[in-house]
């Protein structure tokens, strides 16, 4: 998309920010001439509302705009994760599954491979009571659970062993999940404890769509929505 165009877009965008945004760090993948950079930056800003992410979005007009999973006290600091967890403090993390379709499968395929995962996780303890998104990315999807690892899990630790057991658990969960017969997720974004998701009512710069919540599964106590 020309830079005129992706102004035009984010005058109007809406967007649906992840719980807790102002600890999350997020990225913006930019033009370069005319081509998309091979790496996603980050913004280095803390974001508190969507207009925090709109008036951003207008001075960078980034083609696609992405969130972190982990949640950090000094959020806009983190640029990697090894070396300054101690300084920017890891706080906590969501559980997410990324489903990017498999060769040959249609969209609605993709999303169902996707709603079996989260419905076989939401009975599991330590899930059932969590919001999770099952949200349309584009090319594929993603079903995130937030707040996974709480900020109250060892909080005996030190913020780099904490990161570590999270990443930890994130690994046995996945092999829980293949050994139910679930598949179809791709390990690498889904295993990666710093990996990013594209943040609700952005570009997906590669398929020209807005990124959507298919549905939302509210805390306990709370409404779902359809």
């Amino acid at each position: 998309m020309k830079p005129s165009e992706l102004r035009a877009f984010y005058l109007t965008a809406k967007f649906t920010l992840p719980p807790d945004s102002r600890f999350r760090q997020f990225g913006f993948r930019l033009l370069d001439g005319e081509q998309a950079q091979k790496t996603v930056r980050p913004c280095g800003k803390t974001i508190r509302t969507a207009e925090d992410l709109r008036a951003l979005a207008l001075r960078r007009l980034p083609l696609s705009i992405y969130a972190m999973r982990a949640k950090f006290l000094q959020a806009k600091n983190v640029r990697k994760v090894d070396g300054p967890l101690s300084r920017n403090g890891f706080l906590s993390g969501d559980f997410v599954l990324d489903f990017d379709g498999r060769e040959g499968e249609s969209k609605e395929a993709t999303l169902r491979e996707a709603e079996a995962a989260r419905d076989f996780l939401s009975g599991l303890d330590g899930f059932k009571d969590l919001e999770c998104w099952l949200v349309d990315s584009g090319r594929g999807c993603h079903v995130q659970f937030f707040d996974w690892f709480p900020i109250t899990e060892r909080r005996d630790l030190n913020p780099k062993d904490r990161y570590n057991i999270y990443r930890i658990r994130i690994l046995r969960e996945l092999d829980g999940l293949r050994k139910a017969g679930f598949g179809g997720f791709d390990d690498a974004p889904s295993e990666g404890a710093r990996q990013i998701f594209r943040v609700v009512g952005s570009l997906n710069h590669r398929t020209g769509t807005v990124v959507s919540i298919v549905s939302r599964f509210a805390k306990r106590g709370q409404p779902r929505d359809a």
